[in-house]
């Protein structure tokens, strides 16, 4: 039976009595592989399909499933970890702050059914958010499934969520850490795998966002990273990716001045002023306009060799995620 009209701000606008009958991880099943990032689009289309076959109960649960995973993360900014995907002059999609106690109830009903660990782990985190006070309890259970999905997919060349998740998990872990330190430390033991297995050829974003991230937080040798990034560069360096290279050689030059040795800095800041001066042998042999790009990049060339490298991708702190442990 149905739980009362729904009032004009739920979300979820069928009976919650549907989540009972529908398969709710059928679509990525029958998806056999599947990245994260894909659901939405999955469980749209699938929702379609049961809209062509008059089905009201899978459509009204899929439509609803795609709106949630929909959200879009923002993990960069702790304090507002999700954002909408849309926001124009006529309004915008849904945050998890919107959500009402009928949505949260229907949240509840796909976790109870849903056994696809990247669901669990963004709704956990959805109801984390949204309960008052919040649910620590939920956000550590957030933290299990992202690892399980990431141990899962970690490999996958098309698994773009893997060092996403692992931001997240590490915010989780820093704001649960009481009672939590195993959960942390097996957090950031899979941080660190990741950083070691992602890092070979062809070293793709999945890696340097992984590397970006084991830096910021503190994990692992430092050493062997510098190292790791070095090869990395070098390979884009082959490859003729002199933006990758300096990109890289930026992550260097951050665990360098953590590190505090003045003259592996200065090295990082000539690598970089270098690769500038062979971004421009390279504009030139392909021909076309250069005089403009040319001078921009003998300017941050310059900038380089004094020892400014300019503006920086990412800023690396060294904190680690488990406080003083």
């Amino acid at each position: 039976m149905s739980t009362g009209e729904p009032t004009p701000a739920d979300l979820y606008t069928g009976d919650l009595e549907w989540f009972d009958t529908v398969g709710l991880d059928s679509p990525i099943v029958a998806e056999r592989v599947a990245c994260f990032w894909q659901y939405p689009r999955i469980f749209g289309e699938a929702a379609k399909r049961a809209q062509e076959a008059s089905n009201v109960e899978e459509e009204g649960v899929y439509r609803f499933i795609q709106l949630l995973l929909g959200i879009s993360p923002s993990f960069d900014d702790p304090a507002q970890p999700y954002v909408p995907s849309y926001r124009g002059p006529d309004g915008r999609n849904a945050i998890p702050s919107d959500f009402t106690a009928k949505d949260l109830e229907a949240l509840d009903r796909v976790l109870s059914k849903s056994k696809d660990p990247a669901i669990r782990s963004r709704l956990l985190d959805y109801r984390f958010l949204s309960k008052k006070p919040m649910d620590y309890k939920a956000a550590q259970a957030s933290v299990e499934e992202a690892l399980l999905h990431v141990e899962k997919v970690l490999l996958h060349d098309k698994a773009f969520e893997v060092p996403h998740m692992l931001r997240r998990a590490l915010q989780l872990v820093r704001v649960t850490n009481q009672g939590s330190k195993d959960l942390g430390k097996r957090t950031t033991e899979l941080a660190e795998r990741a950083v070691r297995e992602l890092g070979q050829p062809p070293f793709g974003a999945r890696f340097i966002q992984c590397l970006r991230l084991v830096q910021e937080y503190g994990i692992g040798d430092a050493q062997q990273f510098i190292a790791l990034a070095k090869v990395a560069a070098e390979h884009h360096k082959a490859d003729r990716r002199e933006d990758i290279f300096r990109d890289y050689w930026i992550i260097v030059l951050d665990y360098e001045q953590q590190l505090g040795i003045q003259e592996n800095q200065q090295k990082a800041h000539v690598e970089m002023g270098e690769s500038y001066l062979r971004q421009i042998e390279i504009q030139i042999a392909r021909g076309g306009p250069v005089n403009s790009i040319a001078a921009e990049h003998t300017k941050r060339a310059i900038i380089a060799f004094t020892g400014h490298q300019g503006p920086r991708p990412c800023s690396c702190k060294g904190t680690s995620p488990l406080g003083d442990t």
